[in-house]
């Protein structure tokens, strides 16, 4: 936990006990100081969780500030680590059939969650805009403050653009019925200018008491149709994960790219191999004479394998494989409220730049093994892309990202470490937001 920064208090330990049955934390936490006066986040009117366990998190009962003296224990709500869930991908929303319609410019609207248990502390969406009126608008993630109205967004997850469908990768921390008062776990997006369709894919939570880690590994490319043939119009394709996934792997981190596209526009759905349901929703869209990637968590299937649906048309398809989801083994995920890096990702004389992502500043866990990105394009002269990783790892052989001219293009990515490499192969802009960590406590 942060200590106020006037006093220059600091808190040596932090060591919590769960009781399941009222969500209540234990925090038992040893000051150097004798007094420090824990920070309370403006939005939420509560103690910030601090560090490892997420700056910004919402699992906390309203509180006013509290002040510690010397060693003392108290009870409050904190958001801890979560492991994944896997679900076979399902329709969590739709507002092409909600009686609400689009939603309309500087508009929110919040979507309930079925079948998100309890105690889950975040939840993973693949995200698509469709359907867009303005000729560029974006999506954000935004939390209720205490009169219930939803906060000025200041970072995006996703950017629309009239005439196409934008798919995203979206993990978004959640506040439970207790803190807000809702029947059902809920997220809250809003939509800048224009009006656009939302439609989001439930492909799994993280909660405390599931037991599936993330394993992170240095890209492997799993499949590669351009070496064989590309996906035929409602094919699937097996791609087979099985012999190179770690035993009791649940689940596969994976980049999705579509390229060479016969068809105007078409979609490609991952799954679990074997799934029968697994076309009915969408991972990435495919678009002729566009490279486009996406990040997503595909839950593994018969065989450890996944599948591959393309809905149009003939497209190339790539998989590469970034992490793993594995039982008794991996870390946690501390989702935290998105904040923008201040130093753009900007065309130089030297295609990388590295981006250091203080703890101290956007909530890290400076023991922190991966971190979650969101990062978006804009103002590109020419197709291209952008690589993302941690400084201690190779350079990936795949993008994180593509850009076109014209358009602003998000996507999630993830890096092993707090500082962050990015490749800039072309004259594009950028920006970064930090949404989450995962850490082993």
């Amino acid at each position: 936990m942060a200590a106020d920064g006037s006093s220059g208090a600091s808190i040596d330990n932090l060591n919590y006990v769960y009781t399941s049955s009222t969500g209540q934390y234990s925090l038992q936490e040893e000051c150097s100081d004798t007094e420090s006066v824990v920070l309370v986040d403006a939005a939420w009117d509560e103690p910030y969780a601090g560090q490892q366990y997420g700056l910004h998190a919402t699992d906390i009962a309203r509180a006013a500030t509290f002040t510690l003296q010397g060693r003392v224990q108290q009870d409050v709500f904190v958001t801890p680590g979560g492991r994944f869930v896997p679900v076979e991908p399902r329709r969590a929303f739709d507002t092409r059939n909600d009686p609400g319609g689009p939603l309309g410019p500087a508009q929110s609207r919040r979507f309930a969650l079925e079948g998100v248990p309890a105690d889950a502390t975040a939840v993973v969406l693949n995200l698509t805009a469709t359907q867009g009126s303005a000729q560029t608008s974006f999506v954000s993630v935004v939390h209720d403050d205490e009169s219930g109205d939803p906060g000025t967004p200041t970072t995006s997850v996703l950017n629309t653009e009239r005439g196409r469908d934008v798919a995203n990768l979206v993990t978004v921390g959640i506040a439970p019925a207790r803190v807000t008062g809702h029947t059902l776990p809920e997220v809250t997006l809003y939509n800048n200018a224009g009006t656009t369709h939302l439609v989001a894919d439930l492909a799994g939570y993280y909660t405390p008491s599931s037991d599936a880690g993330y394993v992170e590994l240095d890209p492997v490319r799993a499949f590669d149709s351009r070496s064989s043939t590309p996906v035929g119009e409602r094919e699937r394709r097996r791609v087979p994960l099985g012999a190179i996934a770690p035993a009791g792997a649940v689940a596969a981190m994976v980049t999705v790219t579509t390229t060479r596209a016969s068809a105007g526009t078409s979609y490609v759905s991952a799954y679990p191999a074997g799934a029968q349901d697994g076309p009915s929703t969408s991972l990435v869209n495919a678009y002729r004479g566009d490279d486009i990637a996406n990040l997503s968590i595909v839950p593994l299937g018969d065989g450890q394998d996944i599948e591959l649906y393309n809905n149009a048309g003939r497209t190339d398809v790539i998989v590469d494989v970034t992490g793993w989801f594995v039982e008794g083994q991996g870390s946690m995920y501390f989702p935290l409220d998105a904040k923008r890096v201040p130093d753009q990702i900007r065309p130089t004389i030297f295609p990388s730049q590295s981006f250091i992502l203080y703890p101290e500043t956007f909530g890290l866990s400076s023991s922190a093994e991966a971190v979650m990105l969101n990062v978006t394009t804009f103002s590109a002269t020419r197709p291209t892309y952008l690589k993302v990783w941690g400084y201690d790892q190779e350079e990936p052989a795949t993008s994180a990202t593509n850009a076109r001219p014209g358009s602003n293009v998000a996507a999630a990515a993830v890096a092993g470490s707090w500082i962050v490499d990015v490749y800039n192969s072309g004259d594009t802009y950028g920006v970064i937001d930090v949404t989450g960590f995962f850490a082993d406590r």
